[in-house]
């Protein structure tokens, strides 16, 4: 998947967790949990986020998508 400029700034301007998040949440809102769960993946993979917040990522899209 080829990234936008847009994609870029934003993870570099508010940082990814930031990004990820407010799309997964809006995605989810908007009932389109194909975008959330990639938002969630994205999360999950991010090598920023530490053990504790990425379990706490996978019980979060646990709990939606099942």
């Amino acid at each position: 998947m080829q990234k936008n400029k847009y994609d870029i700034a934003n993870n570099r301007i508010f940082g990814i967790t930031l990004v990820k998040g407010a799309s997964s949440l809006c995605a989810i809102l908007c009932g389109a949990f194909n975008t959330a769960s990639k938002a969630f993946l994205k999360l999950e993979d991010n090598p920023s986020i530490g053990e504790e917040d990425r379990k706490e990522y996978q019980k979060l899209a646990f709990q939606i998508f099942r």
